[in-house]
Protein backbone atom coordinates (compact mmCIF):
# COMPACT_ATOMS: atom_id res chain seq x y z
CA UNK A 1 0.00 0.00 0.00
CA UNK A 2 1.56 3.35 -0.99
CA UNK A 3 2.31 5.73 1.85
CA UNK A 4 2.98 9.45 1.58
CA UNK A 5 6.09 10.20 3.60
CA UNK A 6 6.78 13.56 5.15
CA UNK A 7 7.43 16.12 2.41
CA UNK A 8 5.87 14.00 -0.38
CA UNK A 9 2.97 15.59 -2.26
CA UNK A 10 2.20 12.84 -4.79
CA UNK A 11 2.44 9.08 -5.06
CA UNK A 12 2.07 6.89 -8.12
CA UNK A 13 -0.06 3.75 -8.03
CA UNK A 14 1.04 1.25 -10.68
CA UNK A 15 -1.55 -1.22 -12.01
CA UNK A 16 -0.51 -4.09 -14.24
CA UNK A 17 -2.81 -6.30 -16.28
CA UNK A 18 -2.18 -10.02 -16.56
CA UNK A 19 -1.49 -11.44 -19.99
CA UNK A 20 -3.98 -14.14 -20.97
CA UNK A 21 -5.39 -15.72 -24.11
CA UNK A 22 -9.02 -14.71 -23.41
CA UNK A 23 -10.56 -12.28 -25.91
CA UNK A 24 -12.02 -9.47 -23.81
CA UNK A 25 -13.86 -6.23 -24.47
CA UNK A 26 -13.18 -2.89 -22.83
CA UNK A 27 -13.31 -3.03 -19.04
CA UNK A 28 -13.65 -0.16 -16.59
CA UNK A 29 -13.17 0.06 -12.87
CA UNK A 30 -12.61 2.74 -10.27
CA UNK A 31 -9.77 3.38 -7.86
CA UNK A 32 -10.94 5.33 -4.80
CA UNK A 33 -9.07 6.83 -1.89
CA UNK A 34 -11.05 5.62 1.11
CA UNK A 35 -9.16 6.54 4.27
CA UNK A 36 -6.22 8.59 5.55
CA UNK A 37 -4.57 8.77 8.94
CA UNK A 38 -3.20 11.74 10.89
CA UNK A 39 -6.51 13.59 10.40
CA UNK A 40 -5.88 14.09 6.67
CA UNK A 41 -8.96 14.73 4.53
CA UNK A 42 -9.71 13.00 1.23
CA UNK A 43 -11.18 15.27 -1.43
CA UNK A 44 -14.83 14.47 -2.12
CA UNK A 45 -14.43 15.55 -5.77
CA UNK A 46 -10.89 14.37 -6.57
CA UNK A 47 -10.54 11.12 -4.62
CA UNK A 48 -11.56 8.77 -7.47
CA UNK A 49 -10.03 7.70 -10.74
CA UNK A 50 -11.61 5.67 -13.56
CA UNK A 51 -9.34 3.02 -15.03
CA UNK A 52 -10.07 1.80 -18.57
CA UNK A 53 -8.49 -1.40 -19.84
CA UNK A 54 -8.74 -1.25 -23.64
CA UNK A 55 -10.37 -4.07 -25.57
CA UNK A 56 -8.19 -6.76 -27.08
CA UNK A 57 -7.63 -6.48 -30.84
CA UNK A 58 -10.54 -8.26 -32.54
CA UNK A 59 -12.83 -7.92 -29.51
CA UNK A 60 -15.56 -6.29 -31.61
CA UNK A 61 -15.50 -9.29 -33.94
CA UNK A 62 -15.18 -9.85 -37.65
CA UNK A 63 -18.51 -9.21 -39.37
CA UNK A 64 -19.54 -11.60 -42.14
CA UNK A 65 -22.56 -13.07 -43.88
CA UNK A 66 -23.22 -16.53 -42.49
CA UNK A 67 -22.26 -19.29 -44.98
CA UNK A 68 -25.84 -20.57 -45.46
CA UNK A 69 -26.98 -17.05 -46.45
CA UNK A 70 -24.32 -16.21 -49.06
CA UNK A 71 -26.60 -17.40 -51.86
CA UNK A 72 -30.32 -16.75 -51.40
CA UNK A 73 -33.26 -17.04 -53.79
CA UNK A 74 -36.00 -14.47 -53.83
CA UNK A 75 -39.03 -13.90 -56.05
CA UNK A 76 -41.87 -11.45 -56.44
CA UNK A 77 -44.66 -11.48 -53.85
CA UNK A 78 -47.27 -14.15 -54.59
CA UNK A 79 -45.08 -15.72 -57.29
CA UNK A 80 -44.44 -19.15 -55.77
CA UNK A 81 -47.55 -19.19 -53.54
CA UNK A 82 -50.31 -16.72 -52.63
CA UNK A 83 -48.86 -16.30 -49.12
CA UNK A 84 -45.27 -15.62 -50.24
CA UNK A 85 -44.45 -11.98 -49.46
CA UNK A 86 -41.29 -11.55 -51.60
CA UNK A 87 -39.07 -11.29 -48.56
CA UNK A 88 -35.84 -13.02 -47.57
CA UNK A 89 -33.60 -12.59 -44.53
CA UNK A 90 -29.81 -12.64 -44.70
CA UNK A 91 -28.03 -13.45 -41.43
CA UNK A 92 -24.84 -11.63 -40.50
CA UNK A 93 -22.61 -12.74 -37.66
CA UNK A 94 -19.69 -11.57 -35.55
CA UNK A 95 -16.92 -14.09 -35.16
CA UNK A 96 -15.11 -14.54 -31.85
CA UNK A 97 -15.35 -11.00 -30.44
CA UNK A 98 -18.84 -9.78 -29.56
CA UNK A 99 -17.91 -6.91 -27.28
CA UNK A 100 -19.31 -3.43 -27.82
CA UNK A 101 -22.04 -2.10 -30.08
CA UNK A 102 -21.40 -2.24 -33.82
CA UNK A 103 -23.24 -0.62 -36.75
CA UNK A 104 -22.89 -2.35 -40.13
CA UNK A 105 -23.79 -0.54 -43.36
CA UNK A 106 -25.02 -2.80 -46.16
CA UNK A 107 -25.75 -2.25 -49.84
CA UNK A 108 -27.64 -4.20 -52.50
CA UNK A 109 -26.71 -3.74 -56.17
CA UNK A 110 -29.53 -5.10 -58.35
CA UNK A 111 -29.85 -4.27 -62.06
CA UNK A 112 -33.04 -2.36 -61.26
CA UNK A 113 -32.97 -0.50 -57.95
CA UNK A 114 -36.76 -0.12 -58.12
CA UNK A 115 -37.10 -3.92 -57.82
CA UNK A 116 -36.44 -3.73 -54.06
CA UNK A 117 -38.04 -1.65 -51.34
CA UNK A 118 -34.62 -0.89 -49.84
CA UNK A 119 -31.18 -1.19 -51.45
CA UNK A 120 -29.05 0.00 -48.54
CA UNK A 121 -29.29 0.30 -44.80
CA UNK A 122 -27.66 -0.04 -41.42
CA UNK A 123 -27.88 -3.01 -39.08
CA UNK A 124 -27.08 -2.39 -35.41
CA UNK A 125 -25.64 -5.08 -33.19
CA UNK A 126 -25.67 -4.58 -29.42
CA UNK A 127 -22.92 -5.50 -26.98
CA UNK A 128 -22.64 -9.32 -26.78
CA UNK A 129 -24.99 -9.81 -29.78
CA UNK A 130 -23.57 -12.33 -32.23
CA UNK A 131 -26.13 -12.41 -35.07
CA UNK A 132 -28.59 -10.08 -36.80
CA UNK A 133 -30.65 -10.14 -39.99
CA UNK A 134 -30.86 -7.95 -43.07
CA UNK A 135 -34.36 -8.18 -44.59
CA UNK A 136 -34.60 -7.88 -48.37
CA UNK A 137 -38.05 -7.13 -49.81
CA UNK A 138 -38.90 -7.39 -53.51
CA UNK A 139 -41.41 -4.87 -54.89
CA UNK A 140 -44.49 -6.17 -56.64
CA UNK A 141 -43.82 -5.47 -60.29
CA UNK A 142 -46.83 -4.01 -62.07
CA UNK A 143 -46.58 -4.07 -65.88
CA UNK A 144 -46.93 -0.66 -67.50
CA UNK A 145 -49.91 -0.25 -69.81
CA UNK A 146 -49.34 1.27 -73.22
CA UNK A 147 -51.80 3.93 -74.29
Amino acid sequence: MPLLHQGEKTKTITLRTKVDSILEGEEQFRVSLISADNSADISSTQGDSTIIVEADPGARGTISILQDYRTVYIGEPGESSPSYNGQVKVMITRGLGIFGSVSVTWSLTPRETTAFHQVEGIVNMADLQQTEYITLQVCLCVPMMLL
